[in-house]
């Protein structure tokens, strides 16, 4: 049985760290992802399995994404939440939610 606490940590530093060798602009490429998803400009954090096998060579964790993915998307999830940026800024202004939290 995997240990899901440390498969989480792989997440949280391929996240945070993964960086492409083909498109030199995207430095940070997922970290760039998740700032979007903070400002509202995007909704989506779509993982590559080539990017997660090209970061650490890790095939282990490719074939556990592969053979339990539902599992791994609330790992690569919770990953998310916890290396969330603040906005930078909000695509559309404030709604309903940034209104009701700051009360």
């Amino acid at each position: 049985m995997p240990d899901y606490k440390l498969e989480q940590d792989k997440c949280q530093d391929f996240l945070q760290n993964f960086q492409s060798e083909y498109d030199l602009d995207k430095a940070h490429k997922y970290m760039e992802m998740l700032q979007d998803i903070a400002n509202r400009a995007s909704r989506v954090l779509e993982i590559d399995l080539n990017d997660l096998l090209s970061f650490q060579n890790d095939e282990d964790l490719v074939q556990a994404v592969l053979g339990n993915t539902k599992r791994y998307v609330s790992i690569f999830s919770a990953a998310a939440d916890f290396l969330m940026p603040d906005p930078t800024s909000l695509e559309g202004g404030e709604d309903t939610f940034d209104i009701l939290s700051k009360q």
